[in-house]
């Protein structure tokens, strides 16, 4: 069993660390947004808007990014 002062030595530890940067998750969304927002026009003109495998696609896209989103969310706001 640890003893108190490890314990607390282990926490001021852990409390010195910062916190990990998080803008990459909201470069991805952004790439993502683009990326998205190019394919409506192109899946438009080639007529694939009309098809089962867009509205798979759209609803894939959905769902990745409610979670991107979730997880954001529940990430506390900190800065250093």
């Amino acid at each position: 069993m640890a003893t108190p002062t490890t314990l607390r030595g282990n926490l001021d530890r852990v409390q010195r660390t910062r916190a990990p940067s998080h803008h990459w998750i909201r470069r991805a969304n952004l790439v993502l947004a683009i990326a998205w927002a190019a394919m409506i026009p192109v899946s438009i003109v080639t007529g694939w808007i009309y098809s089962i495998a867009f509205i798979a696609a759209a609803s894939i896209y959905a769902n990745f990014i409610s979670h991107l989103a979730a997880w954001r969310a529940d990430v506390p706001n900190s800065r250093p």
